[in-house]
């Protein structure tokens, strides 16, 4: 549930694992989106966000999801409303991008 609602809802821009087993989701936000603004901002659902998880680096764009414990349904609500969030967040940041204060690097 959890991957089908992220391949459905979340932007372009987001990357994340489908794992072959456990219980979590990596999901990686644009190098310039700090997931703790995301879980500070937002309380319906709830996440692991990475700097804590990266103590030397202090990866601050990522976020662990976990899958097993709620309902599908419950799953691909919380999925939808949390890529709303996201989606917002990229608004912002696509505007800075466009105005030229945030370099996206090539591919």
């Amino acid at each position: 549930a959890m991957i089908d609602g992220l391949k459905r809802y979340l932007p372009e821009e987001c990357d994340f694992t489908e794992p072959l087993g456990g219980f979590f989701i990596w999901l990686e936000l644009p190098e310039d989106v700090v997931a703790q603004e995301i879980l500070d901002n937002y309380g319906d659902v709830t996440f692991i966000e990475s700097s804590t998880l990266f103590p030397v680096s202090h990866r601050r764009n990522c976020m662990r999801l976990n899958f097993s414990y709620e309902t599908p349904e419950n799953i691909t609500e919380a999925i939808r409303r949390l890529a709303k969030v996201i989606e917002e967040r990229l608004e912002l940041y696509r505007a800075f991008i466009d105005a030229g204060a945030i370099k996206v690097p090539e591919e």
